[in-house]
């Protein structure tokens, strides 16, 4: 406990950049950068027992195993014929979106479709897809990332300009959300895991966008 307590010795949050309550402070076992229990999503109570790892340091979840089997008439891969299931069922739930939107509707006001963004913005915040987006790149562990990207945007930085009421029009708000996915999609190779969480996450937000009526 001393060793910890010497290592949060002047820490700060990388959420709200602020050094003090220690004793609610996190720190990441990979690169020793912190976060407040109370500002992270969802809010921890306490300090996890073992080690903890933050975002841009915990590792992707591994993909299950795919094996290769054959057919009578030919020869094809089962994780292909996976991924074109997958990419029915996109397609059917998008289909059915559509189908549940009402033929006509009452105008959303402004405001309320600002409200609508910040239930979305949780949602990819939440979703298992959102990890590599949550927080501003670290210069220091990719030094060449502001170089290549001249405009960076990132979840907190949409959370923080909802906060302090920076976005007067919902179309700002979806120029912010696309911009970090057109950012991603440059920086990253298509393999990259850091792109395909990008994709994934990309479609629900088209997704929701089409669902509430917001396109």
């Amino acid at each position: 406990k001393q060793w910890y307590q010497r290592r949060v010795r002047g820490a700060s949050c990388r959420v709200c950049r602020r050094k003090g309550d220690p004793e609610k402070l996190l720190l990441c076992d990979g690169c020793d950068k912190g976060q407040h229990l109370y500002c992270m999503k969802p809010k921890l109570r306490s300090i996890p027992e073992g080690e903890w790892h933050c975002s841009t340091c915990r590792p992707p979840p591994p993909p299950p195993p795919r094996q290769r089997r054959s057919h009578q008439n030919g020869h094809y891969r089962e994780d292909e014929e996976e991924d074109e299931d997958e990419e029915e069922e996109e397609n059917s739930e998008e289909e059915e979106v559509t189908r549940r939107r009402p033929a006509s509707k009452r105008k959303l006001t402004p405001s309320e479709k600002l409200k609508l963004g910040q239930q979305i913005l949780e949602e990819m915040q939440d979703d298992e897809n959102g990890w590599p987006f949550l927080y501003p790149v670290d210069g220091d562990e990719v030094p060449d990332y502001y170089n290549i990207i001249p405009n960076p945007m990132d979840l907190s930085t949409i959370e923080r300009k909802f906060r302090t009421n920076r976005y007067r029009k919902f179309e700002t708000f979806v120029e912010d959300v696309e911009l970090i996915f057109l950012n991603c999609f440059h920086f990253n190779t298509t393999k990259a895991p850091a792109h395909r969480a990008g994709g994934k996450l990309q479609k629900l937000f088209h997704l929701r966008l089409v669902e509430y009526d917001l396109r």
